[in-house]
């Protein structure tokens, strides 16, 4: 034990002799930070991270109800427009055409029947199409959100609350028992079923 001490004692007279080492051990720490923290600010959740990220997806509604046209409002509100742009009126063989051509990053298809099983409160999804790239897995998380909250808002409506008290409670994001889900296709064909 001794000999460490000597050993690390030694090291710290030679490092306080050696004006050039001290002020590299004590500067260099600080500008390495400023370099990398301005450099990779945006990447790694700057302030605009987000609404940097362009992202670009389709919805295409085959149910045109009640449930069916909250989610598309949903998608359209402004906070969501600074992230995702979407195109609505579209064909899914149109929207898969572009997603094959790039010029979107994801498509969301709601199915006929959805508002109907959303009402009934039976279980419902979604289809969720992509490229596997990170925009698309924006808007899973976004479409996931939010049919959460929809399942969120049932629940409660069906432990007997107003529906009004059910859509404005603010429930745990761990409900993981929810009604709705997303299914997902990606490259290889893979099922993801929340």
């Amino acid at each position: 034990m001794r000999v460490i001490a000597d050993i690390f004692c030694s090291t710290i007279k030679q490092n306080l002799r050696d004006r050039k080492s001290l002020i590299m051990m004590l500067l260099f720490p600080i500008v390495l930070t400023l370099i990398l923290g301005t450099a990779l600010g945006k990447v790694m959740g700057g302030s605009h991270a987000a609404e940097s990220l362009h992202v670009k997806a389709a919805i295409v509604n085959d149910d045109h109800g009640a449930a069916a046209k909250s989610m598309v409002q949903f998608f359209q509100s402004e906070k969501i427009k600074k992230i995702v742009s979407s195109k609505n009126d579209i064909t899914e063989k149109r929207a898969r055409a572009d997603l094959k051509g790039q010029k979107l990053d994801a498509i969301i298809v709601i199915p006929g029947g959805f508002s109907n099983q959303v009402a009934s409160g039976r279980p419902a999804h979604v289809d969720f199409v992509t490229s596997g790239d990170l925009e698309a897995t924006v808007v899973k998380s976004i479409a996931d959100s939010y049919l959460k909250r929809v399942s969120a808002v049932q629940s409660t409506a069906e432990m007997g609350a107003s529906p009004k008290a059910a859509a404005s409670a603010r429930l745990d994001s761990l409900l993981s028992d929810h009604a709705l889900s997303i299914k997902g296709k990606v490259r290889k064909r893979s099922i993801i079923t929340r």
